[in-house]
Protein backbone atom coordinates (compact mmCIF):
# COMPACT_ATOMS: atom_id res chain seq x y z
CA UNK A 1 0.00 0.00 0.00
CA UNK A 2 1.37 3.49 -1.44
CA UNK A 3 1.96 6.37 0.97
CA UNK A 4 -1.07 8.32 -0.84
CA UNK A 5 -2.97 5.33 -0.17
CA UNK A 6 -2.56 5.09 3.33
CA UNK A 7 -3.05 8.99 3.60
CA UNK A 8 -6.41 8.70 1.92
CA UNK A 9 -7.28 5.70 4.50
CA UNK A 10 -6.24 7.96 7.36
CA UNK A 11 -8.50 10.95 6.13
CA UNK A 12 -11.34 8.81 5.50
CA UNK A 13 -10.94 7.10 8.48
CA UNK A 14 -11.59 10.80 10.45
CA UNK A 15 -13.76 11.70 8.39
CA UNK A 16 -12.28 14.74 6.90
CA UNK A 17 -12.22 13.69 3.25
CA UNK A 18 -15.31 15.01 1.53
CA UNK A 19 -15.38 15.35 -2.19
CA UNK A 20 -15.45 19.08 -2.80
CA UNK A 21 -13.92 19.81 0.60
CA UNK A 22 -11.04 22.34 1.92
CA UNK A 23 -8.02 20.99 4.06
CA UNK A 24 -5.69 23.06 5.16
CA UNK A 25 -1.40 21.47 5.47
CA UNK A 26 1.20 23.54 7.54
CA UNK A 27 3.81 23.75 5.38
CA UNK A 28 7.19 24.91 6.94
CA UNK A 29 9.07 23.66 3.63
CA UNK A 30 10.71 21.31 5.40
CA UNK A 31 11.57 17.46 4.18
CA UNK A 32 7.97 16.53 6.14
CA UNK A 33 5.79 19.42 5.45
CA UNK A 34 7.10 18.79 1.62
CA UNK A 35 5.66 15.25 1.46
CA UNK A 36 2.80 15.66 3.10
CA UNK A 37 1.86 18.99 0.94
CA UNK A 38 3.02 16.78 -2.16
CA UNK A 39 0.85 13.37 -0.53
CA UNK A 40 -2.41 16.19 -0.06
CA UNK A 41 -1.42 16.94 -4.14
CA UNK A 42 -2.68 13.75 -5.44
CA UNK A 43 -5.16 13.03 -3.04
CA UNK A 44 -6.68 16.49 -3.38
CA UNK A 45 -6.89 16.26 -7.31
CA UNK A 46 -8.65 12.25 -6.98
CA UNK A 47 -10.86 14.11 -4.54
CA UNK A 48 -11.64 17.59 -6.23
CA UNK A 49 -10.48 19.25 -3.02
CA UNK A 50 -9.39 22.43 -2.49
CA UNK A 51 -6.14 22.34 -0.81
CA UNK A 52 -4.71 25.30 1.32
CA UNK A 53 -0.61 25.70 2.26
CA UNK A 54 -0.46 27.84 5.05
CA UNK A 55 3.16 28.89 6.40
CA UNK A 56 4.01 30.82 9.44
CA UNK A 57 6.52 33.13 8.95
CA UNK A 58 8.17 33.17 12.51
CA UNK A 59 11.10 35.94 11.90
CA UNK A 60 13.79 34.19 13.72
CA UNK A 61 16.43 33.21 11.05
CA UNK A 62 17.95 35.51 7.75
CA UNK A 63 16.41 32.66 5.21
CA UNK A 64 13.09 32.84 7.04
CA UNK A 65 11.67 34.71 3.94
CA UNK A 66 13.04 32.19 1.40
CA UNK A 67 11.33 29.62 3.34
CA UNK A 68 8.07 31.07 2.78
CA UNK A 69 8.81 31.93 -1.22
CA UNK A 70 9.41 28.16 -1.66
CA UNK A 71 6.25 27.26 0.07
CA UNK A 72 4.23 29.66 -2.29
CA UNK A 73 6.23 28.33 -5.07
CA UNK A 74 5.07 25.06 -3.77
CA UNK A 75 1.80 25.74 -3.91
CA UNK A 76 1.56 27.54 -7.23
CA UNK A 77 2.67 24.42 -8.89
CA UNK A 78 0.33 22.16 -7.95
CA UNK A 79 -2.40 24.52 -7.97
CA UNK A 80 -3.05 25.18 -4.14
CA UNK A 81 -4.33 28.12 -2.37
CA UNK A 82 -1.24 29.73 -0.44
CA UNK A 83 -1.73 31.32 3.19
CA UNK A 84 0.85 33.33 4.98
CA UNK A 85 1.32 34.66 8.58
CA UNK A 86 3.70 36.62 10.24
CA UNK A 87 4.53 35.90 13.88
CA UNK A 88 6.58 37.83 16.35
CA UNK A 89 8.39 35.29 18.82
CA UNK A 90 10.83 37.83 20.01
CA UNK A 91 7.80 40.27 21.46
CA UNK A 92 5.95 37.60 22.79
CA UNK A 93 8.82 36.33 24.73
CA UNK A 94 9.99 39.10 26.05
CA UNK A 95 6.21 40.19 26.69
CA UNK A 96 5.21 36.49 28.38
CA UNK A 97 8.17 34.70 29.18
CA UNK A 98 9.10 31.15 28.85
CA UNK A 99 10.93 29.16 26.25
CA UNK A 100 11.92 30.26 22.87
CA UNK A 101 10.01 26.83 21.33
CA UNK A 102 7.10 27.10 23.61
CA UNK A 103 6.60 30.73 22.39
CA UNK A 104 7.05 30.13 18.74
CA UNK A 105 4.97 26.57 18.91
CA UNK A 106 2.22 28.38 20.96
CA UNK A 107 2.15 31.06 18.26
CA UNK A 108 2.29 29.00 15.39
CA UNK A 109 -0.64 26.80 16.11
CA UNK A 110 -2.85 30.16 16.64
CA UNK A 111 -2.12 31.37 13.35
CA UNK A 112 -2.50 28.46 11.52
CA UNK A 113 -6.21 28.24 13.14
CA UNK A 114 -6.54 31.54 12.37
CA UNK A 115 -5.87 30.74 8.93
CA UNK A 116 -7.95 27.66 9.30
CA UNK A 117 -10.82 30.10 10.03
CA UNK A 118 -10.33 32.45 6.89
CA UNK A 119 -9.50 29.26 4.57
CA UNK A 120 -12.95 27.98 6.07
CA UNK A 121 -11.10 24.58 5.92
CA UNK A 122 -12.15 21.38 7.82
CA UNK A 123 -9.19 20.59 9.25
CA UNK A 124 -5.10 21.50 10.04
CA UNK A 125 -2.96 18.64 8.39
CA UNK A 126 0.19 18.94 9.92
CA UNK A 127 4.04 16.65 8.93
CA UNK A 128 4.81 14.85 12.06
CA UNK A 129 6.30 11.54 11.99
CA UNK A 130 6.89 8.29 13.64
CA UNK A 131 10.13 10.34 14.62
CA UNK A 132 8.95 12.61 16.17
CA UNK A 133 6.17 11.08 17.94
CA UNK A 134 9.45 8.50 19.56
CA UNK A 135 11.18 12.01 20.21
CA UNK A 136 8.35 13.78 21.77
CA UNK A 137 7.30 10.67 24.00
CA UNK A 138 11.01 10.21 25.34
CA UNK A 139 11.18 13.57 26.18
CA UNK A 140 8.03 13.78 28.20
CA UNK A 141 9.66 10.58 29.89
CA UNK A 142 12.90 12.40 30.86
CA UNK A 143 11.08 15.23 31.89
CA UNK A 144 8.85 12.91 34.01
CA UNK A 145 5.35 13.10 32.26
CA UNK A 146 2.25 11.37 33.06
CA UNK A 147 -0.17 8.63 31.24
CA UNK A 148 -0.87 11.84 28.63
CA UNK A 149 2.47 12.76 28.21
CA UNK A 150 3.65 9.49 27.38
CA UNK A 151 0.46 8.94 24.71
CA UNK A 152 2.25 11.29 22.73
CA UNK A 153 0.78 13.36 20.35
CA UNK A 154 -2.56 12.75 19.70
CA UNK A 155 -3.36 11.61 15.25
CA UNK A 156 -6.48 13.30 15.29
CA UNK A 157 -7.63 15.71 18.10
CA UNK A 158 -9.08 19.39 18.03
CA UNK A 159 -9.19 19.85 14.05
CA UNK A 160 -5.40 18.78 13.94
CA UNK A 161 -4.80 15.56 11.98
CA UNK A 162 -1.50 13.89 11.44
CA UNK A 163 -1.72 11.72 8.51
CA UNK A 164 2.07 10.87 8.37
CA UNK A 165 2.13 9.90 12.65
CA UNK A 166 2.92 5.96 11.46
CA UNK A 167 5.32 6.77 9.22
CA UNK A 168 9.68 6.50 9.55
CA UNK A 169 11.32 9.51 8.50
CA UNK A 170 13.17 7.17 6.17
CA UNK A 171 9.67 6.22 4.72
CA UNK A 172 9.29 9.87 3.82
CA UNK A 173 13.00 10.32 2.35
CA UNK A 174 12.26 7.19 0.37
CA UNK A 175 8.96 9.17 -1.13
CA UNK A 176 10.84 12.28 -1.22
CA UNK A 177 13.49 10.68 -3.73
CA UNK A 178 10.86 8.45 -5.92
CA UNK A 179 9.18 12.12 -6.62
CA UNK A 180 12.36 13.81 -6.59
CA UNK A 181 11.41 16.36 -4.23
CA UNK A 182 13.45 19.12 -2.69
CA UNK A 183 12.90 21.01 0.22
CA UNK A 184 14.50 23.55 2.80
CA UNK A 185 16.99 23.04 5.49
CA UNK A 186 15.87 24.83 8.86
CA UNK A 187 19.48 25.43 10.63
CA UNK A 188 18.32 25.67 13.99
CA UNK A 189 17.83 21.87 13.78
CA UNK A 190 21.63 21.79 13.92
CA UNK A 191 22.29 23.65 16.77
CA UNK A 192 22.20 21.74 20.68
CA UNK A 193 20.88 24.78 22.19
CA UNK A 194 17.90 23.38 21.77
CA UNK A 195 16.91 20.28 24.61
CA UNK A 196 15.04 18.66 21.22
CA UNK A 197 17.70 19.05 18.93
CA UNK A 198 20.28 17.64 21.56
CA UNK A 199 18.18 14.47 22.29
CA UNK A 200 18.11 14.08 18.83
CA UNK A 201 21.49 13.96 17.94
CA UNK A 202 23.41 12.65 20.85
CA UNK A 203 20.30 10.38 23.11
CA UNK A 204 19.03 8.66 20.35
CA UNK A 205 22.09 7.05 18.74
CA UNK A 206 22.68 5.86 21.63
CA UNK A 207 19.19 3.92 22.17
CA UNK A 208 20.03 2.85 18.64
CA UNK A 209 23.17 1.01 19.07
CA UNK A 210 21.81 -0.62 22.05
CA UNK A 211 18.27 -1.24 20.71
CA UNK A 212 18.13 -0.70 16.95
CA UNK A 213 16.12 0.96 15.01
CA UNK A 214 13.29 -1.30 16.58
CA UNK A 215 12.78 1.20 19.06
CA UNK A 216 11.01 3.57 17.11
CA UNK A 217 8.30 0.71 17.12
CA UNK A 218 8.32 -0.23 20.43
CA UNK A 219 7.85 3.60 21.28
CA UNK A 220 4.96 3.65 19.06
CA UNK A 221 3.27 0.96 20.47
CA UNK A 222 3.75 1.57 23.86
CA UNK A 223 2.26 5.43 23.20
CA UNK A 224 -0.50 3.79 21.62
CA UNK A 225 -1.61 1.76 24.61
CA UNK A 226 -1.16 5.30 26.69
CA UNK A 227 -3.36 6.92 24.42
CA UNK A 228 -5.56 4.18 25.04
CA UNK A 229 -5.72 4.49 28.48
CA UNK A 230 -5.66 8.19 28.59
CA UNK A 231 -8.91 8.45 26.83
CA UNK A 232 -10.57 5.56 29.23
CA UNK A 233 -8.84 7.83 32.46
CA UNK A 234 -10.31 11.32 30.75
CA UNK A 235 -13.91 9.76 30.93
CA UNK A 236 -13.74 7.93 34.58
CA UNK A 237 -11.46 11.18 36.20
CA UNK A 238 -14.74 12.93 34.45
CA UNK A 239 -17.20 11.03 36.50
CA UNK A 240 -15.16 11.72 39.38
CA UNK A 241 -14.72 15.49 39.05
CA UNK A 242 -19.51 15.30 39.17
CA UNK A 243 -19.11 14.25 42.71
CA UNK A 244 -15.94 15.72 43.46
CA UNK A 245 -15.63 19.03 41.99
CA UNK A 246 -17.59 22.47 42.15
CA UNK A 247 -16.89 25.86 41.14
CA UNK A 248 -17.61 28.71 43.15
CA UNK A 249 -16.84 32.45 41.60
CA UNK A 250 -13.26 32.22 40.69
CA UNK A 251 -12.05 29.19 42.74
CA UNK A 252 -12.48 25.67 42.50
CA UNK A 253 -13.51 23.37 45.74
CA UNK A 254 -12.62 19.79 45.67
CA UNK A 255 -14.38 17.93 48.57
CA UNK A 256 -12.34 16.10 50.95
CA UNK A 257 -13.83 13.69 51.87
CA UNK A 258 -14.76 12.01 48.51
CA UNK A 259 -10.75 12.51 47.65
CA UNK A 260 -10.13 10.31 50.92
CA UNK A 261 -11.76 7.09 49.44
CA UNK A 262 -10.05 7.06 45.87
CA UNK A 263 -7.11 5.31 45.07
CA UNK A 264 -3.95 7.43 44.59
CA UNK A 265 -3.75 8.00 40.92
CA UNK A 266 -7.18 8.98 40.92
CA UNK A 267 -6.29 11.44 43.94
CA UNK A 268 -3.41 12.72 41.32
CA UNK A 269 -5.80 12.80 38.50
CA UNK A 270 -8.83 14.89 39.51
CA UNK A 271 -6.24 17.53 41.57
CA UNK A 272 -4.68 17.79 37.80
CA UNK A 273 -7.98 17.95 36.14
CA UNK A 274 -9.26 20.86 38.99
CA UNK A 275 -5.65 22.96 38.64
CA UNK A 276 -6.15 22.48 34.78
CA UNK A 277 -9.73 23.54 34.63
CA UNK A 278 -9.15 26.69 36.52
CA UNK A 279 -5.71 27.61 35.38
CA UNK A 280 -6.49 26.82 31.61
CA UNK A 281 -3.19 25.07 31.52
CA UNK A 282 -1.54 21.99 32.05
CA UNK A 283 -0.62 20.55 36.31
CA UNK A 284 2.88 19.89 36.40
CA UNK A 285 3.70 16.88 38.87
CA UNK A 286 5.09 18.97 41.61
CA UNK A 287 2.00 21.26 42.04
CA UNK A 288 -0.14 18.21 42.40
CA UNK A 289 1.91 16.51 44.85
CA UNK A 290 1.34 19.81 46.71
CA UNK A 291 -1.94 19.90 46.54
CA UNK A 292 -2.28 16.14 47.29
CA UNK A 293 -0.45 16.71 50.31
CA UNK A 294 -3.26 19.07 51.47
CA UNK A 295 -5.55 16.13 51.33
CA UNK A 296 -4.60 15.35 55.17
CA UNK A 297 -3.44 18.76 56.32
CA UNK A 298 -4.70 20.41 59.23
CA UNK A 299 -7.05 23.57 57.96
CA UNK A 300 -5.41 26.38 57.07
CA UNK A 301 -2.56 24.42 55.01
CA UNK A 302 -1.61 26.54 51.83
CA UNK A 303 -0.07 25.69 48.35
CA UNK A 304 1.52 27.97 46.28
CA UNK A 305 1.20 26.97 42.59
CA UNK A 306 2.33 28.24 39.04
CA UNK A 307 1.39 31.62 37.64
CA UNK A 308 0.24 33.41 41.12
CA UNK A 309 -2.17 30.22 41.78
CA UNK A 310 -2.48 29.04 45.53
CA UNK A 311 -4.53 26.54 47.16
CA UNK A 312 -5.82 26.29 50.83
CA UNK A 313 -7.07 23.56 52.75
CA UNK A 314 -10.42 24.30 54.17
CA UNK A 315 -12.40 22.09 56.85
CA UNK A 316 -14.35 20.07 54.25
CA UNK A 317 -12.67 21.19 50.70
CA UNK A 318 -9.13 21.84 48.94
CA UNK A 319 -10.06 24.90 47.61
CA UNK A 320 -7.83 26.22 44.31
CA UNK A 321 -8.30 30.12 43.04
CA UNK A 322 -6.18 31.99 40.79
CA UNK A 323 -3.62 35.07 41.61
CA UNK A 324 -4.77 37.99 43.61
CA UNK A 325 -5.50 41.23 42.10
CA UNK A 326 -3.67 44.45 43.80
CA UNK A 327 -6.05 45.26 46.76
CA UNK A 328 -8.20 47.54 45.71
CA UNK A 329 -9.13 50.96 47.58
CA UNK A 330 -12.47 52.53 46.99
CA UNK A 331 -12.98 55.98 48.35
CA UNK A 332 -16.39 56.01 49.43
CA UNK A 333 -18.85 59.05 50.45
CA UNK A 334 -22.57 59.43 51.24
CA UNK A 335 -24.21 58.22 47.70
CA UNK A 336 -21.37 55.80 46.80
CA UNK A 337 -22.36 51.94 45.06
CA UNK A 338 -18.95 49.99 44.58
CA UNK A 339 -18.92 46.61 43.19
CA UNK A 340 -16.17 44.55 45.16
CA UNK A 341 -14.93 41.29 43.81
CA UNK A 342 -18.51 39.16 43.44
CA UNK A 343 -20.08 41.80 46.26
CA UNK A 344 -21.91 45.12 46.21
CA UNK A 345 -21.18 48.19 48.48
CA UNK A 346 -23.37 50.65 48.93
CA UNK A 347 -23.15 54.09 51.39
CA UNK A 348 -26.17 56.34 52.06
CA UNK A 349 -26.90 58.58 54.13
CA UNK A 350 -30.63 58.22 55.88
CA UNK A 351 -33.27 59.52 58.22
CA UNK A 352 -33.33 58.56 61.81
CA UNK A 353 -36.78 57.06 61.19
CA UNK A 354 -35.30 54.56 58.27
CA UNK A 355 -33.16 53.03 60.96
CA UNK A 356 -34.26 49.68 61.48
CA UNK A 357 -31.54 47.78 63.30
CA UNK A 358 -31.67 43.72 62.96
CA UNK A 359 -29.38 41.09 63.34
CA UNK A 360 -28.45 40.88 59.37
CA UNK A 361 -24.47 41.57 59.53
CA UNK A 362 -24.71 42.64 55.65
CA UNK A 363 -26.25 45.66 56.84
CA UNK A 364 -24.67 48.25 59.33
CA UNK A 365 -25.83 51.84 60.58
CA UNK A 366 -23.36 54.31 61.71
CA UNK A 367 -22.92 57.64 62.75
CA UNK A 368 -21.36 60.10 60.56
CA UNK A 369 -20.38 62.16 63.38
CA UNK A 370 -18.09 59.57 64.83
CA UNK A 371 -16.39 57.88 61.96
CA UNK A 372 -16.72 60.90 59.51
CA UNK A 373 -18.16 60.93 55.87
CA UNK A 374 -14.60 60.32 53.48
CA UNK A 375 -14.28 57.00 53.82
CA UNK A 376 -12.17 53.72 52.38
CA UNK A 377 -13.20 50.37 51.30
CA UNK A 378 -10.23 48.54 51.48
CA UNK A 379 -8.14 44.80 51.51
CA UNK A 380 -7.49 44.52 55.11
CA UNK A 381 -3.94 44.21 55.86
CA UNK A 382 -2.04 42.20 58.89
CA UNK A 383 -1.35 45.07 60.87
CA UNK A 384 -5.40 45.81 61.03
CA UNK A 385 -7.23 45.51 64.21
CA UNK A 386 -10.75 46.76 65.48
CA UNK A 387 -13.00 47.27 68.52
CA UNK A 388 -15.36 44.47 67.42
CA UNK A 389 -19.22 45.39 69.22
CA UNK A 390 -19.83 42.61 71.75
CA UNK A 391 -15.69 41.35 71.52
CA UNK A 392 -12.75 41.87 72.62
CA UNK A 393 -10.72 45.52 72.18
CA UNK A 394 -7.97 45.42 69.65
CA UNK A 395 -8.84 42.22 67.75
CA UNK A 396 -6.29 41.37 64.73
CA UNK A 397 -8.76 41.41 61.85
CA UNK A 398 -7.54 38.77 60.38
CA UNK A 399 -7.51 36.02 63.24
CA UNK A 400 -11.00 37.66 64.30
CA UNK A 401 -12.28 36.67 60.55
CA UNK A 402 -10.72 33.19 60.85
CA UNK A 403 -12.39 32.36 64.51
CA UNK A 404 -15.81 33.46 63.39
CA UNK A 405 -15.22 30.30 60.74
CA UNK A 406 -14.28 31.73 56.92
CA UNK A 407 -11.83 30.10 55.02
CA UNK A 408 -8.93 31.29 53.96
CA UNK A 409 -10.22 32.16 50.35
CA UNK A 410 -13.38 33.56 51.90
CA UNK A 411 -11.53 36.22 54.30
CA UNK A 412 -9.63 37.39 51.26
CA UNK A 413 -12.44 38.60 49.83
CA UNK A 414 -14.11 40.49 52.72
CA UNK A 415 -12.72 44.30 52.41
CA UNK A 416 -12.56 46.76 55.68
CA UNK A 417 -14.17 50.03 55.47
CA UNK A 418 -11.91 52.67 57.54
CA UNK A 419 -11.48 56.30 57.96
CA UNK A 420 -9.26 58.88 59.80
CA UNK A 421 -10.45 57.10 63.14
CA UNK A 422 -9.53 53.80 61.98
CA UNK A 423 -11.57 50.87 60.65
CA UNK A 424 -15.45 51.41 61.22
CA UNK A 425 -16.85 48.12 59.67
CA UNK A 426 -15.10 44.45 58.20
CA UNK A 427 -17.77 44.80 55.78
CA UNK A 428 -20.86 41.93 56.00
CA UNK A 429 -19.47 40.40 59.78
CA UNK A 430 -18.89 43.16 62.45
CA UNK A 431 -19.20 46.51 63.12
CA UNK A 432 -16.43 48.49 65.07
CA UNK A 433 -17.47 50.24 68.50
CA UNK A 434 -16.62 53.65 67.61
CA UNK A 435 -18.70 53.60 64.58
CA UNK A 436 -22.06 52.59 66.55
CA UNK A 437 -24.74 54.71 65.81
CA UNK A 438 -26.47 55.91 69.00
CA UNK A 439 -30.09 54.83 70.10
CA UNK A 440 -30.92 58.82 69.89
CA UNK A 441 -28.77 61.54 68.05
CA UNK A 442 -26.31 61.07 65.36
CA UNK A 443 -25.93 61.40 62.00
CA UNK A 444 -27.00 58.34 60.46
CA UNK A 445 -25.92 56.63 56.98
CA UNK A 446 -26.98 53.14 55.95
CA UNK A 447 -23.83 50.22 54.92
CA UNK A 448 -24.65 46.83 52.99
CA UNK A 449 -22.50 44.44 51.76
CA UNK A 450 -24.28 41.79 49.61
CA UNK A 451 -22.13 38.70 48.76
CA UNK A 452 -23.31 37.76 45.13
CA UNK A 453 -21.60 34.47 44.60
CA UNK A 454 -22.47 32.02 41.85
CA UNK A 455 -21.85 28.52 41.74
CA UNK A 456 -20.73 27.02 38.43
Amino acid sequence: MSLVTRCTEFLRLHGALARGGTLMVAASGGLDSTVLADVMADIGRRWSLRLVLAHVHHGLRDDADADAAFVQAFAERHGAAFALRHVDVRVALERDGGSLQAVARDLRYAALEAMRVEAKAEAILLGHHADDQAETVLAHFLRGSGVRGLAGMAAARDGLLRPLLAESRDELERYAKDRELTWRHDSSNDSDAYARNSLRHHVIPAIETHAGTVWTKSVLDTARLFRALDTFLEGHVAQLADAALHRRGEAVYVAVQPLKGYFEYEQFALLRHALTRLRGNAALFDEVLSLQHLIDAATGNAAVLRDGFRAFRERDAIVISGPEDPPAQHPVTPGSAVHYGVAEFTFQRVSREDVRFHPDPSEEFIDLERTGSALTLRAWTEDDRFDPIGGRRGAHVGRFLAAAGFSALARRNIPVLSGDSGIVWVCGVRLDAHAALPRQGGSPARLSFIQQLQTS
